[in-house]
């Protein structure tokens, strides 16, 4: 809903953030990345360039790591810390290299707190 993104994007702290328009599609795309986040379930993103996807996911880790803005809001609080991988989609990008990939994010969450650590991988095209 209209409500929830904006809220979200309140929550994030970009509402006075200069560097960032809040379009419609950013704002529902940063809703779908928090609930998502805080559900634990992937989710993934596909849409044509310019459509915010990496902004969006740049932006809500941008929130999620920034210790002063978590302290200031009890929605942050709420939510897991993560570790956001990027990977470079190309035709140097391998099965084998995306599988390691997945593994080691694994083996990260698996020696983290489930209840405050997550992962993000985002394949760039």
């Amino acid at each position: 809903s209209a409500k929830a993104s904006q809220r979200v994007f309140r929550e994030l702290g970009l509402t006075h953030n200069p560097r960032v328009v809040a379009t419609q599609g950013l704002m529902e795309l940063l809703l779908a990345e928090v609930l998502h986040t805080m559900a634990r379930i992937p989710l993934f993103v596909v849409g044509p360039a310019g459509t915010s996807k990496s902004l969006s996911l740049s932006l809500l880790a941008e929130a999620l790591q920034n210790h002063q803005l978590r302290g200031s809001s009890l929605f942050l609080q709420r939510q897991p810390f993560f570790s956001l991988t990027i990977l470079q989609a190309s035709s140097e990008l391998s099965e084998r290299i995306l599988r390691d990939e997945f593994e080691r994010a694994q083996a990260w969450v698996d020696k983290q707190d489930e209840q405050q650590e997550a992962v993000m991988i985002c394949l760039e095209e």
